[in-house]
């Protein structure tokens, strides 16, 4: 390792490699490792099962993508959490057990500024436009209307308000079945090729965990679907208001959902309109390579912290010859 080289872990919470893509969390520790890797550090991503592991080389930096599970930092590393959904599963007490902690809502981060020791600074989540873009292919549907998501064994409230108003959706996640009737299911989509349903699609709906609405989250759909010129609709949340200037369109109940969809079908270049300006602020703004400058940056300030201090020589003192 050279001094500018960091050996750094991802500490992801995937129970396993089998279900690993089905996790938010594991792509966006894919397109960080990356994207460190190419500043020339060595990354790691280490599953749930291997967060313990004793026969894992010594990191430099260990870095807690904080969503479900809990880790316990070992202070011979620099350890920042990004705690990147459920705040309400996370405890004051744990992230002062950290050097920096960094926070996927710029809301959430001002309340704990106030509430925690160590430095605290927003992360929001980010699109991997090497992954995201705009491309059509052959053979892939051309959906009215799309949703994304694993069902989180949940009837989701934007699916849920779709079925209810007739609304023409299409499912494409895991473990649907029981929960919505079947003609909704359309299978399970790969991460790899997730951008040609998005760029083929005239709508796509999102909505957030409620404690992450309530508390200023935006999950990585949006910045996704945005980064491929996807025209999408979210649940409303203030944050997405600030985010693109008021240009993003949010629903507030099943009505108004209705109202959101049969008006943007019908007028095709007003939906072209706002998803090419919410692409142009996420490819601004928004991408795997902007967050990794503030990780970075992070680090490097806890090292030199740690780093031992020369004695300085007060300027009126005459030294020897």
């Amino acid at each position: 390792m050279t001094a500018a080289t960091l050996r750094i872990a991802l500490k992801v919470p995937a129970p396993s490699m089998t279900v690993a893509h089905e996790w938010g969390d594991y792509h966006l520790a894919l397109s960080l490792q990356k994207a460190l890797a190419k500043r020339g550090h060595c990354v790691r991503i280490d599953l749930l099962p291997q967060w313990d592991d004793p026969h894992t080389p010594e990191d430099d930096l260990v870095f807690v993508l904080r969503g479900l599970s809990t880790y316990q930092p070992r202070s011979a590393h620099i350890n920042i959490m990004w705690n990147i959904s459920h705040p309400d599963r996370v405890s004051l007490a744990e992230y002062d057990l950290y050097d920096h902690v960094l926070v996927a809502s710029k809301q959430y981060c001002a309340f704990l500024e106030e509430k925690i020791h160590p430095p605290v600074s927003p992360l929001l989540e980010f699109t991997d436009p090497e992954i995201y873009y705009n491309e059509i292919v052959d053979g892939v549907p051309s959906e009215e209307l799309l949703f994304v998501g694993n069902s989180r064994k949940q009837y989701r409230e934007v699916v849920r308000f779709a079925i209810e108003e007739q609304l023409p959706i299409s499912v494409y996640g895991s473990r649907w079945e029981g929960i919505i009737p079947p003609q909704y299911i359309k299978g399970y989509i790969q991460n790899d090729v997730l951008r040609h349903y998005f760029s083929k699609c005239k709508i796509l709906l999102n909505d957030h965990w409620p404690a992450m609405r309530q508390h200023g989250f935006i999950c990585k759909r949006v910045f996704d679907a945005a980064a491929c010129g996807t025209f999408f609709i979210s649940d409303r949340t203030p944050v997405l208001d600030d985010l693109f200037g008021g240009l993003a369109v949010t629903y507030s109940g099943k009505e108004d959902l209705k109202e959101s969809v049969q008006y943007f079908l019908a007028h095709p270049e007003n939906r072209r309109a706002i998803a090419q300006s919410i692409q142009q602020a996420v490819l601004k703004q928004h991408t795997v390579d902007h967050r990794v400058g503030i990780i970075l940056d992070a680090a490097g300030r806890i090292r030199e912290s740690r780093l031992p201090r020369r004695a300085s020589v007060p300027s009126t003192v005459r030294l020897p010859k």
